[in-house]
């Protein structure tokens, strides 16, 4: 919105590299952190799920996140991966979709949906899970979650270019990682 800023840190490692290749940032992405996804539920689960097939029941109430959100990349290729771990189940992708409620501007506001009872599942990453007091975290089956990538990148506006690379440095180096750590971040790659 045209706020100043210095420098760019997302879920995803694609947003600063099209940033960068927009000439709106300068430098390479630099992958700090990394995480998956968590299904999750209201801690009561009235819907009583169980499984994270369960997602494919008809009436199930889901909250995702808007399609342009990073996370909506990643649970596209969770919901891939749990339909190879099972064979054939052709119909997943499509009754997860029909079964999305509500369209959320971010993952927090996914979780609150949740949180509040609005919905009956969600992917959120697991970080996130982790921090909630009111979901529960549905297993997923082996193999099929996926890697998030945290990546981050100067800014080409920024207004002070050496202080952004600095925190950009910080970001990437072992102070921050263990910060990172602490709060349920894995290392990257």
């Amino acid at each position: 919105a045209g706020a100043p800023a210095d420098l760019l840190a997302a879920a995803d490692a694609s947003t600063p590299a099209a940033l960068v290749a927009a000439g709106l940032a300068e430098g390479v992405p630099v992958v700090f952190a990394s995480n998956e996804l968590a299904l999750v539920v209201p801690a009561a689960n009235p819907a009583g799920v169980t499984d994270p097939y369960d997602i494919e029941r008809p009436g199930l109430r889901i909250v995702a996140a808007a399609p342009e959100v990073p996370i909506s990349a990643y649970v596209d290729r969770l919901i891939a991966n749990l339909q190879a771990y099972r064979g054939a189940q052709a119909e997943l992708p499509r009754i997860y979709a029909e079964n999305i409620v509500s369209r959320e501007p971010n993952v927090r506001a996914v979780l609150a949906r949740i949180e509040l009872g609005e919905g009956d599942a969600a992917f959120v990453y697991a970080t996130d899970a982790a921090g909630a007091r009111d979901v529960a975290v549905i297993p997923l089956p082996p193999g099929t979650n996926v890697r998030v990538e945290h990546a981050a990148v100067r800014l080409a506006a920024s207004a002070d270019p050496v202080a952004a690379d600095a925190l950009l440095a910080w970001l990437a180096g072992p102070e921050a990682a263990a910060i990172l750590a602490a709060r349920g971040f894995r290392p990257p790659r």
